[in-house]
């Protein structure tokens, strides 16, 4: 699962990690992974791909359907390139002038 989600050098045998080390792009590959061995039947993800690059968010994104398949995913998120990876889109915007 960790080469699936662009992990593959970490060594998910070695318990002494200090994953406190990782990128935050890395810990939200991880996250990722954890929630696709978890295989929820909903995933409710806030900002999971805003630090990651746009090609990886595409293929992250893919794995999450692919994998999947029956998972309500609902994701919150500020990057317009997430509206294409998803079947419906809900805008939200404030209706209080600054």
């Amino acid at each position: 699962m960790l080469t699936d989600v662009g992990l593959r050098h970490l060594d998910p045998a070695d318990h002494n990690v200090d994953w406190s080390f990782l990128s935050p792009g890395e810990q939200q590959r991880l996250v990722l992974a954890r929630a696709l061995l978890a295989e929820p039947s909903t995933l409710l993800l806030d900002e999971a791909t805003s630090a990651v690059d746009s090609d990886s968010e595409i293929r992250l994104y893919g794995l999450l359907r692919t994998r999947l398949p029956g998972a309500a995913i609902v994701s919150v998120g500020h990057r317009a390139s997430l509206i294409p990876l998803h079947d419906r889109v809900i805008t939200l915007e404030s209706a209080i002038a600054p």
